[in-house]
């Protein structure tokens, strides 16, 4: 599953190079050099009326952490979005190669807790579906990551088939799970058909708003899935991401913010049709829609559930430009809020510093303008990013043993989904330590209370 992650650049010297317009990726050096592109377009329905509606400024890949020595050759590439008020799809102003972007990947399913139980729950959906159909019906998953999803199905009642272009890709392959290697869209769907046969179930989680060439990609599930398949997608909605101003899961990796307005405009293109609607509280990236899909036979009457979002939509105002403006004004208070509140922190005497060093993290300390004069360190437990600094920020990661002997009195949790587990089992909480947490607006958390007062 090719969802969150880190693509570790090391000692790598990276700048970026901009292709304004351009339809290719500029030649030049990919391990040395982030290629983008400017999209002028809506990626959905072709729109040109484009608002842009919040500007994080110009970051690093929110996945380039850096080593120390190397921090002046990173890249800065526009962090924007833009609102298309035809289709209500939000989307980057700009696109980084995918190849770049998802090469060598550090983020591993695996070490995600939430997203194991979430991906338990998708299992029985799948089985529920896939219950009546003979013999062992084949189930893929797109962006199969480290095979974690595929592995809560039963060999032997599936044929198991994970797709993953980036290196998590071998970790599914060290499972004992069949990995194809490709990135997928209409071509490799159907050397996928010629080699597999049909798919009963396809399932993809946390992939779609990555990528760039969505009717290829859908294209391709029309192309692949059985007469009688279903399609289970997974996606962070775009409603949740506005009310909660969750603006840190704006990245680059994410090149779409997706609501159902959209993406029913997206479908009905390739023959396809929602029919079911799962929200779902805790994934692993937090909330997300589960969104069941099958092939549009022009004799159905759109379901309940769908029109229940989509007028719901109308009404919050999905494709309304004020109703981004009026979230990027609350963003922008947001982080004065936050700034502040390390300053007042930092002024009584408190050392500081970060928890968790997710991607998205990453998004809000370079828009707060947060460095190692505020937060002395950030702990991470991932073995490939401690040693490293954040990209933008230059905050060097260390584990939690390191961080737990630097007399830390208050930690910004940049990995703020996992507040409730981190409250139970984090021995710096249980040593007395607390958490700013920053979403949907600032408050301290610790083990005696998660509501004090800022």
């Amino acid at each position: 599953m090719a969802a969150k992650g880190a693509a570790i650049r090391g000692s790598e010297r990276l700048y970026a190079r901009g292709v304004p317009g351009g339809a290719s990726w500029e030649e030049g050096n990919v391990d040395s050099v982030f290629h983008y592109t400017t999209k002028n377009a809506c990626r959905i329905c072709g729109g040109k009326n484009l608002e842009r509606y919040l500007d994080l400024g110009a970051q690093p890949p929110s996945n380039a952490f850096v080593a120390p020595s190397e921090v002046s050759g990173e890249s800065l590439i526009p962090l924007q979005v833009d609102l298309c008020t035809d289709c209500g799809l939000s989307q980057l102003s700009t696109v980084v190669s995918h190849d770049e972007v998802f090469g060598d990947y550090a983020y591993r399913s695996s070490s995600s807790r939430a997203l194991e139980r979430s991906f338990k729950d998708l299992a029985n959906d799948v089985r529920s579906h896939a219950g009546g159909i003979e013999g062992r019906p084949l189930v893929a998953d797109l962006g199969c990551n480290d095979g974690l999803f595929l592995s809560q199905l039963p060999r032997n009642e599936f044929r198991l088939l994970g797709v993953e272009p980036s290196s998590a890709g071998e970790d599914a392959i060290a499972r004992g799970i069949e990995v194809e290697k490709v990135f997928f869209g209409e071509q490799a769907a159907q050397q996928l058909l010629e080699s597999h046969g049909p798919a009963d179930v396809l399932t993809t989680s946390n992939v779609l708003a990555h990528v760039d060439d969505i009717h290829s990609y859908l294209g391709g599930v029309k192309r692949w899935l059985g007469a009688r398949g279903c399609f289970i997608l997974e996606f962070p909605y775009l409603g949740d991401m506005l009310r909660g101003l969750w603006f840190d899961t704006v990245y680059h990796e994410h090149v779409s913010y997706l609501s159902i307005s959209p993406l029913t405009v997206a479908l009905e293109r390739h023959g396809l049709r929602i029919f079911r609607i799962d929200s779902h509280e805790v994934g692993g990236s937090g909330p997300f829609l589960r969104v069941f899909i099958q092939h549009d036979t022009g004799d159905q009457e759109e379901p309940e559930v769908v029109t229940q979002y989509r007028r719901r939509e109308e009404i919050w105002g999905v494709r309304d430009p004020q109703t981004y403006a009026n979230f990027a004004r609350s963003v922008a208070r947001l982080a004065d809020i936050l700034r502040n509140d390390l300053d007042r922190w930092s002024a009584a005497g408190h050392r500081l510093g970060g928890y968790g060093a997710p991607a998205k993290g990453n998004t809000l300390l370079n828009y707060l303008g947060i460095g190692p004069d505020r937060l002395v360190a950030i702990a991470d437990n991932t073995p490939g990013k401690i040693g490293l600094v954040t990209p933008g920020t230059h905050i060097p990661i260390v584990s939690d043993d390191e961080f737990l002997a630097m007399d830390i009195g208050l930690a910004l949790l940049l990995s703020w989904n996992y507040l409730d587990f981190f409250l139970v089992h984090s021995e710096y909480i249980r040593r007395g330590g607390r958490f700013l947490c920053p979403f949907p607006a600032p408050y301290v958390s610790s083990r005696v209370s998660n509501t004090l007062a800022v």
